[in-house]
């Protein structure tokens, strides 16, 4: 193996960490209201800096868990879980690694490619430690976490009481999160009690998602019966992240009924 020095991955990716620019949380989704910065922001940043330094990368799969759950209709919903390596290469050769994790969940048969999507965009985040150029609070951070997770004990208890119907405002707190957000929460469960809530979690949003996936049935049903007031009745009430799930659940020409049954383009 030669000298690490004399390898040209490391000062490569040294040089497209330094001339990279922070990617600032400047999208707004229009559904759910959060700021966030996508995939094709993070290609468009480091196109240019990855042809000028020669590095290409090359994705493997080492590891992949699906799931299918059938709903209360009949619809089938797929997770899927995928391990990735993504390798880095240099001209001369000489190569880095790295292996992340990413989570997707789909109605027909996009699953897996939505957690390609996501654990490539984290990858290239974690790597070159993009920043948003938000700066935070420590003090407010750690008063905001500990809120959070006794917003997430309160749904989770409710839940296990018999409560189902909570898992929507839960979600509604929940689904926009980021992954960073999430772990830091997943990570902040009185000591005794995490598994308990983590499993709470899984089972809250495993629900959440199936009960999404009955009511684009419900909807697609009422539209072949031309049935508007159903269709409407079944997102009424709902906040702006649970319909934005059920909007990205239903096929395209579902999503035209209802655009025009609400005179906007959304559920």
């Amino acid at each position: 193996m030669s000298d690490l020095n004399t390898q040209e991955i490391f000062k490569a990716m040294a040089g497209i960490m330094s001339e990279v620019d922070y990617i600032a949380k400047d999208q707004k989704n229009q559904q759910q209201g959060f700021m966030y910065r996508g995939v094709d922001d993070i290609y468009n940043s480091l196109h240019r800096l990855f042809a000028k330094y020669g590095v290409f990368m090359a994705p493997e799969v080492l590891d992949k868990t699906r799931e299918e759950r059938t709903t209360a209709k009949g619809g089938v919903l797929a997770f899927t879980c995928l391990r990735m390596k993504y390798t880095f290469y240099a001209p001369d050769g000489s190569n880095v690694s790295c292996i992340v994790e990413g989570e997707g969940m789909d109605s027909g048969d996009k699953s897996s490619n939505k957690a390609m999507a996501v654990a490539h965009k984290y990858a290239l985040l974690q790597v070159f430690m993009i920043p948003t150029n938000e700066i935070k609070d420590q003090d407010a951070e750690i008063h905001e976490i500990k809120s959070n997770v006794s917003k997430i004990i309160e749904a989770a208890d409710a839940y296990a009481m018999g409560n189902k119907s909570v898992i929507f405002d839960f979600m509604e707190y929940w689904g926009p999160l980021d992954t960073e957000q999430k772990i830091k929460l997943n990570g902040s469960f009185p000591k005794g009690a995490a598994s308990k809530y983590k499993a709470a979690l899984k089972d809250m949003e495993s629900a959440f998602f199936g009960t999404c996936s009955d009511i684009v049935d419900g909807i697609r049903d009422a539209m072949e019966r031309d049935d508007t007031s159903s269709a409407q009745e079944l997102v009424t009430g709902l906040g702006a992240y649970n319909k934005h799930v059920i909007w990205n659940m239903m096929e395209p020409k579902q999503q035209e009924y209802m655009k025009k049954l609400n005179g906007k383009g959304s559920a």
